[in-house]
């Protein structure tokens, strides 16, 4: 899906408000909690490492056997959105892993968590509902 479907389907499915900043794509209203959300696009072939709170990496590349061959890559600047106080982050794709940096050798795979740094990740808009 692009940007302006997950768009088009979160203001069908939910209550929103337009943004108010750039740090974010919409504000949502669920369970009378205010969320701020941000729409970040990737495709299927791409690796999202999560290197700290504040800046998130985008790896584009092919898959080969378990090994994954980064061609490019892309640096996410979360700084002013990580201020907001409930915050969801939503991918246009499903990515191939998502990876956490705990320190700089440590590395751990969280594709199959929810949350990470107190961030709600996901690639389908309507599992959004599934928050508390």
């Amino acid at each position: 899906m692009t940007k302006r479907q997950i768009i088009k389907i979160i203001k069908s499915e939910y209550k929103t408000e337009k943004r108010s900043d750039r740090s974010h794509d919409i504000i949502l209203y669920l369970n009378k909690k205010k969320y701020y959300l941000k729409v970040v696009n990737i495709s299927s072939n791409v690796l999202l490492s999560i290197n700290s709170k504040f800046v998130w990496e985008v790896k584009k590349g092919k898959i080969s056997g378990i090994r994954f061959i980064k061609y490019s890559s892309t640096l996410i600047d979360l700084k002013s959105f990580i201020k907001k106080e409930n915050k969801i982050v939503v991918l246009t794709n499903r990515p191939y892993k998502i990876l956490k940096q705990l320190n700089e050798s440590d590395i751990i795979d969280v594709s199959t968590k929810d949350y990470v740094h107190n961030i709600f990740i996901t690639s389908n808009p309507l599992s959004i509902r599934e928050i508390e």
